[in-house]
């Protein structure tokens, strides 16, 4: 494994029990704020990515090859997270809020295998802006290399990752839009999140 492909930091943020509380909500995105630094500094290339569909290994429920250097799936399992190769997948974002099963493992498995870990507790009822904002910013101090974003099902992460390419790449809404129904077709109180979000960027979109 290449050394220069390979963090040195894995941490969460978040209750055992499963639940988050506001206060643990806002240490969520202290500790998240804090790794932005952390990528800052460190620099971290990109390196060949695999696909593990490509190569035989199981993948994780609503796995979605989004692009080059993003996927996007639901929980990964105790297995899935030990197949994962820092030097391919040096940082993973968990949108899911504590209560999924498989977050009781994470964050230790990836620590162990030298990948940050970055916790961004989303509502499914209520999506918040600047979740999306501090998702963006941890994205963009990550750009050199790949990332996995999760969540229970994909259904939240589909769609942070659909907001991203179109207001921070400048991907073409209705092609990024086809891949995330690839995944799901997003619920009412979704789909205004993500009017209300790109009208937010003085992007129009008609779904």
């Amino acid at each position: 494994m290449p050394a220069d492909c390979s963090p040195r930091v894995g941490t969460t943020a978040g209750r055992r029990d499963g639940r988050h509380s506001r206060p643990e909500k806002r240490a969520a995105v202290t500790v998240a704020k804090f790794l932005l630094g952390f990528f800052a500094v460190a620099g971290i290339p990109a390196c060949t990515a695999t696909n593990p569909v490509a190569t035989g290994q199981a993948v994780p429920v609503n796995y979605l090859e989004v692009s080059a250097r993003l996927v996007t799936s639901g929980q990964l399992t105790a297995d899935q997270i030990s197949a994962l190769d820092p030097a391919e997948y040096p940082v993973v974002i968990n949108l899911a809020p504590g209560d999924v099963d498989g977050m009781q493992y994470e964050a230790g498995l990836l620590a162990g295998k030298g990948i940050a870990y970055v916790a961004i507790p989303v509502e499914a009822e209520r999506p918040d802006y600047r979740e999306f904002v501090l998702f963006s910013n941890v994205l963009q101090s990550v750009e050199k290399g790949r990332v996995w974003v999760h969540c229970r099902s994909n259904y939240r992460s589909s769609v942070f990752a659909f907001l991203y390419r179109v207001i921070h790449e400048g991907a073409d809404p209705d092609a990024a839009y086809e891949k995330l129904t690839q995944v799901w077709i997003p619920t009412p109180h979704w789909l205004t999140f993500v009017r209300e979000t790109l009208a937010r960027h003085k992007i129009a979109f008609d779904f």
